[in-house]
């Protein structure tokens, strides 16, 4: 649960940016191992597709914890980017996936040629579908996906800014 598990809202989290070295720009509290995981996946992530502020991966802080991760998977290529997002199992159900994708959607929004939001979830209902949905999403898509098999593809029109 969050901090007094209490429900989220997207004023509460804070989302940390992951540097090009794989650390956290700052680090309040302690790091739990699921963040030491996505530190690692992030700087790997870096690695492959190179460092694009604001088109990179963050930590979410809520009340001095790191409750999850979230990223643009890259930057935008033909006016799309990729978000990808998780709570850690402590934190979930309590609104943090959903504070995430909504930081998202405004950083995406803040810029000038505002992309197209698009994620990929596993094939059939979960939290994750219902945050996609919740936040303007729309099922485009199944996909096959090397290592995951067969996948739902989503698409949110351009934020407004």
């Amino acid at each position: 649960m969050t901090p007094g598990g209490a429900k989220v809202r997207v004023d509460d989290v804070r989302l940390i940016a992951i540097l090009e070295n794989g650390e956290p720009a700052f680090c309040s509290g302690e790091m739990p191992p699921a963040a030491r995981d996505a530190l690692e996946g992030t700087a790997a992530l870096y690695e492959a597709d190179g460092f694009s502020p604001p088109w990179i991966g963050y930590l979410a802080e809520c009340g001095g914890e790191i409750v999850g991760s979230c990223a643009f998977v890259g930057p935008p290529q033909e006016h799309r980017v990729e978000i990808a997002f998780q709570t850690f199992a402590e934190h979930q159900g309590c609104g943090v996936a959903t504070a995430v994708v909504q930081r998202l959607i405004a950083l995406a929004a803040g810029h000038d040629e505002a992309p197209v939001l698009c994620a990929q979830t596993p094939s059939g209902e979960s939290a994750a579908t219902q945050v996609l949905r919740k936040q303007g999403f729309r099922l485009r898509d199944s996909l096959h996906h090397p290592q995951d098999g067969i996948v739902w593809y989503w698409e949110r029109e351009a934020p407004l800014a």
